[in-house]
């Protein structure tokens, strides 16, 4: 008999998994809950891999990183695209500065024709994702030993000066 012949026929099933019996019920409750833990632990062990991989200054990189950046695939690591860096500084300058609302300063690099990513129009919620983002964020060496990040990494950077968009 095919499985949809022994579903017709009214037979129960023989693997457990038919929710007219408590075994039934029993056996798919057990089974969503270890999916459950299994789909928790994935999340988690990628996780600190993520972060094992920025202690030791390298990075996973996501489709696309982040604006103003781009992947260097030998180092593992991201690299200032000074062109894409330039808009970045005009957000933060219009943002922070000069006090403009995001959808302005959507206005103004649209007008201005500052090239998206993907070249499209610019979107407020791109904008205020920019402006949140921790990679833009300054650091100093302090900071980023607080986080974890490991001596080698740190001694390659200047000791005086903060880390991010300047």
């Amino acid at each position: 008999m095919t499985d949809s012949e022994v579903i017709l026929s009214g037979l129960p099933s023989l693997d457990g998994q038919s929710n007219a019996t408590a075994t039934g019920r029993m056996f798919n409750r057990m089974m969503a809950v270890f999916s459950e833990y299994q789909r928790d632990d994935l999340i988690e062990t990628m996780a600190q891999g993520r972060r094992g991989l920025a202690r030791a200054g390298k990075i996973m990189p996501s489709r696309y990183p982040p604006y103003g950046y781009e992947y260097d695939r030998d180092r593992r690591t991201y690299f200032v695209d000074e062109g894409r860096m330039e808009v970045v500084r005009t957000l933060f300058r219009m943002v922070g500065a000069e006090g403009k609302a995001l959808w302005a300063v959507k206005r103004a690099f649209d007008a201005a024709g500052y090239e998206t990513r993907r070249g499209g129009f610019w979107h407020v919620s791109t904008l205020r994702d920019m402006v949140l983002n921790d990679v833009y964020k300054p650091h100093t060496r302090e900071e980023l030993r607080t986080l974890g990040v490991k001596e080698e990494v740190l001694d390659g950077l200047d000791e005086c000066a903060p880390h991010g968009v300047s």
